[in-house]
């Protein structure tokens, strides 16, 4: 299953990290102190694809960009 930790979303440091549900702990290792969101299933990996395709696509949580 997809899924993606993306902390500090509102401010410009904001970090995203992705893999798959397994690795979770790894990637939660992964990221720093601030406060975070973790999107879970394959609208998340639908979103990510888009993304990949076409760099000027937002992905948003709300009206910030997280990826």
């Amino acid at each position: 299953t997809p899924v993606a930790i993306a902390e500090n979303v509102s401010l410009e440091g904001s970090n995203v990290v992705a893999g798959i549900l397994r690795d979770l702990e790894a990637l939660a290792a992964q990221r720093g102190n601030g406060p975070a969101v973790v999107l879970i299933g394959e609208v998340w990996a639908k979103l990510a694809a888009r993304k990949n395709r076409d760099s000027s696509y937002d992905v948003k949580i709300g009206s910030v960009p997280i990826f």
